[in-house]
């Protein structure tokens, strides 16, 4: 979050907890504000309570799946042009079109600075 005065709000969804908790130290550490979810239901449903500026989603979670969440987020007033960043390890190299709600993807595992630059670079060119 270089040379942003206000904390940007992301929600952070991944059903491995230890992920997840790294990942919320990362980005928390890099100046942002987080939301954590654990499943696609609970991602969803913080989406719609907070005014976020971004969103990272597990491809594989319980109850809804990443691109579940980010097809229902495009289609909601509150959260359509939410940038998503959609994580996964089962990404390949030659993976083709995102799928629609997806601005970004990124393959498990990255490098501690690959999301919080990911997210700055989103942020500051929007």
């Amino acid at each position: 979050m270089n040379g942003q005065e206000d904390a940007c709000t992301v929600l952070v969804a991944d059903d491995d907890p230890d992920l997840l908790s790294l990942l919320l130290r990362r980005l928390t550490k890099a100046g942002y504000d987080v939301i954590t979810a654990t499943d696609g239901e609970q991602a969803l449903r913080r989406a719609e309570e907070s005014t976020l500026s971004a969103a990272v989603l597990d491809m594989m979670m319980p109850k809804m799946t990443g691109i579940e969440v980010a097809l229902r987020m495009s289609g909601t007033a509150s959260t359509k042009d939410v940038p998503v960043v959609l994580i996964s390890a089962g990404f390949q190299a030659d993976e083709g079109e995102l799928p629609r709600g997806v601005a970004y993807r990124l393959r498990k595992p990255f490098g501690a600075q690959a999301l919080p630059a990911l997210l700055d670079s989103i942020l500051t060119s929007n």
